[in-house]
């Protein structure tokens, strides 16, 4: 195997295109690593045995996964121009799509919270059920998953009468995420205060800024463009069906 402080040389070329897996590398086994050229395949393990694969080069890009199984089903933070070729001849059992955004680190984000607004806590692991019933893409996690999260990243939460109102953290790859502010508690400015918690919590540990966002979520992407996000470029995450020989 490609000794990993040789591919994370390469990634950190293009700290932007690569920062989701720099991020998974930095906190979760990697069993594999390939090079070609300019370009890097990981297999690691976080909640599935994920497959990332970085590169700008179509020539690299098919040397690559010619190494691919047909063992091989999750596939994390994968470009459009990607997905035929990995999906040809396999049947996709799902797949979300969304927008990368990311926010320069010129852009300067609002204060602290001052003494009016509610205190921000972190979250801990006791949290992680009760955010799981409470989340709208449950489906394409686990309380398992969301526990070890909160134990493995940053994360923020504003407490109502005892209980969470709202709560964000980060993903496996390091992007902001799970942000929820549970309906009776939104207006309130609750989302606006724990999202700028957790980026200058990221900044403060020289952690890239970056948000997934489906494109049909027009409220939450006018949110990350009024705030100075930029938008980089399309990803997928699928799972493929296992091929047997």
């Amino acid at each position: 195997m490609v000794h990993l402080d040789q591919a994370l040389a390469i990634l950190n070329r293009d700290r932007i295109r690569n920062a989701n897996i720099i991020n998974f590398i930095g906190d979760y086994p990697i069993h594999g690593a390939s090079i070609a050229g300019d370009s890097v395949m990981i297999k690691g393990r976080s909640d599935r045995d994920w497959i990332y694969i970085s590169s700008a080069n179509e020539d690299e890009f098919y040397t690559l996964s010619a190494g691919l199984t047909g063992n091989d089903t999750c596939f994390a933070i994968i470009e459009d121009w990607m997905l035929p070729h990995l999906t040809e001849n396999r049947r996709e059992l799902w797949r979300l799509s969304c927008l990368k955004l990311y926010l320069p680190d010129g852009v300067v984000v609002p204060a602290a919270a001052d003494k009016e607004d509610p205190p921000l806590v972190e979250l801990t692991p006791d949290d992680a059920a009760f955010i799981f019933a409470n989340y709208d893409y449950a489906a394409y996690t686990t309380e398992a998953f969301i526990a070890e999260r909160i134990k493995k990243g940053p994360s923020f939460g504003i407490r109502e009468d005892g209980k969470l109102a709202a709560w964000i953290m980060t993903q496996d790859d390091g992007a902001m995420g799970l942000l929820t502010v549970l309906p009776p508690y939104r207006r309130h400015g609750y989302g606006s205060l724990i999202t700028s918690a957790l980026i200058r919590k990221l900044r403060a540990l020289g952690k890239l800024t970056f948000v997934h966002i489906e494109e049909q979520n027009r409220k939450s992407m006018n949110l990350a463009l009024k705030a100075g996000f930029i938008p980089d470029r399309r990803i997928h995450w699928f799972e493929l069906e296992e091929m047997h020989s």
